[in-house]
């Protein structure tokens, strides 16, 4: 996928750690939101992509807490996490985003 990364962070807290990236996509704009919670059920990693039309977000893909790559509870490693961590869910958002913006 040809796209330019315009932003990365991490924010940890509580029990939870959050990755949001930014993607240029040939205009589009994508955003790229995942959750390690220390609950399965409350982890979440989803693609949106940006309406210039309706000024909003929209969901474009997702991934099921079960089949999500990123370790739960990351928030309690003694290490802060990295992108690394979610490295793997961050490749497959890109690549149903990929398959739905073809």
């Amino acid at each position: 996928m040809d796209k330019t990364l315009l932003d990365s962070k991490i924010a940890t807290g509580g029990q939870s750690s959050v990755l949001t990236q930014l993607y240029n996509r040939h205009g589009e704009k994508l955003r790229i939101r995942i959750k390690s919670d220390s609950y399965l059920q409350q982890c979440h990693a989803i693609c949106d992509i940006y309406s210039s039309e309706n000024k909003r977000w929209s969901v474009l893909g997702y991934i099921d807490p079960v089949h999500m790559a990123t370790e739960k509870g990351l928030s309690y490693n003694p290490e802060a996490p990295t992108e690394y961590n979610f490295q793997n869910d961050i490749n497959e958002l890109l690549r149903l985003a990929e398959l739905m913006l073809v």
